[in-house]
């Protein structure tokens, strides 16, 4: 018995040294690309908050007339703007980061100082900035005050701070939760179809079954069509199974008493799931033109294990804290949808943004099957036959 188990052994050895991609899938995967994906989420991570360190920010400010000495501090534009001004209207619509409201001293030399802000990720970060400023102005504040009561310092008791949050519950939870959301239904819709994309055409070929339908009149556009649709709806059934187990508790006890769930209306809502019908078709046809386009099921599913770890990688800059919906990231395949879905639950997605989003996804998906579609005309045989 010992002897059979041991040939048996030495047999699975010998042909797995042979198998490349075996030996790709179990050593060279783990060992290079998983150290690669946490080596990257920490330097983007340092990347991003190094930038938000940096980032210029505008602050109103009201109550006082000399900012010195830190009216002149590097990245940080100081405006004066009216007592009156509604701050919520300053920070949502006028594009100011923080507000600071400085009240007159009061009889017993207490001096407050009224801070109003979104509590966004990005947001708190700013906020801890300005806070320190604050602190570097008030000794120079002070010491003002000091000299003409002819006092030392110690008499007069710090700055108060009372900070504000004016973000709504929108912008708030999707800050806060919309990167680490989008991350997972965007990396959901890709397994979903992967789950089923490799066995319906590489796994046709091992089992001669392809062979087979194509021996029949039907067509094989029609096939492959019919295909695509199964693979694209099994990748939306994976995502609808997932929202609605986890979802449930929060749309029956959130949206009965707001009208809302997590600040996201209904039109929200059907614009992220049209978002998500788009990528669900990238992927399919991602997904099952490489499956048509591979020998057997092993080779497409190394390549789709491959398109999973780049998917992976290039969706965590959506995680990150205040990563913005602009720029060339806008223009980067999956990782746009997933930057827009974060965006929608914020509220900040402007219209021209999510049709260029949706209209890429969209020509991308078409552009994949028109170029499997030609390499299967101009080879069918090598194509679609083991």
């Amino acid at each position: 018995m010992l002897d059979v188990l041991l040939a048996t052994l030495k047999k699975e050895v010998r042909e797995a040294l042979r198998d490349k991609r075996t030996l790709f899938l179990t050593i060279l995967m783990p060992l290079v690309f998983y150290p690669a994906m946490i080596a990257l989420t920490g330097w983007m991570t340092v990347q991003q908050q190094a930038s938000e360190k940096t980032r210029v920010i505008t602050v109103g400010f009201s109550g006082i007339t000399s900012l010195t000495p830190v009216d002149q501090t590097e990245n940080v534009l100081w405006i004066n703007v009216s007592k009156e001004a509604d701050p919520s209207v300053l920070l949502s619509k006028e594009g100011y980061d923080v507000i600071a409201n400085f009240l007159p001293e009061a009889d017993d030399g207490r001096s407050t100082v009224k801070l109003h802000y979104l509590g966004t990720a990005a947001g708190e970060a700013t906020l801890s900035r300005v806070r320190i400023l604050i602190r570097d102005l008030e000794d120079h504040i002070v010491e003002q005050r000091l000299e003409k009561k002819g006092l030392d310092k110690s008499y007069i008791d710090p700055f108060e701070l009372e900070v504000t949050d004016h973000a709504t519950t929108r912008i708030s939870a999707g800050s806060k939760f919309g990167g680490i959301g989008a991350y997972f239904l965007v990396f959901l819709a890709f397994t979903g179809c992967m789950a089923v994309a490799v066995d319906t055409a590489a796994g046709e070929k091992e089992r001669g079954t392809l062979e087979a339908i194509l021996a029949t009149p039907a067509r094989f556009l029609s096939v492959a069509g019919g295909k695509l649709i199964y693979v694209s709806c099994m990748g939306m059934l994976s995502v609808l199974a997932t929202i609605g187990g986890i979802g449930l508790l929060i749309v029956l006890g959130s949206y009965v008493a707001t009208g809302e769930v997590g600040g996201l209306t209904w039109p929200s809502v059907f614009a992220a799931m049209f978002l998500m019908v788009l990528v669900v078709l990238l992927f399919a046809s991602l997904l099952y033109g490489s499956s048509i386009l591979s020998r057997s099921t092993k080779e497409a599913h190394l390549k789709a294990a491959l398109m999973m770890l780049v998917t992976a990688m290039v969706l965590i800059y959506c995680t990150l804290p205040g990563v913005p919906t602009e720029g060339t990231m806008m223009y980067v395949p999956v990782l746009n949808v997933a930057l827009a879905l974060r965006a929608i639950w914020e509220g900040l997605l402007t219209p021209a943004q999510y049709l260029g989003v949706a209209g890429m996804t969209l020509g991308l998906a078409v552009m994949i099957l028109l170029s499997v579609s030609w390499l299967v005309r101009r080879n069918p045989e090598k194509a679609l036959l083991k």
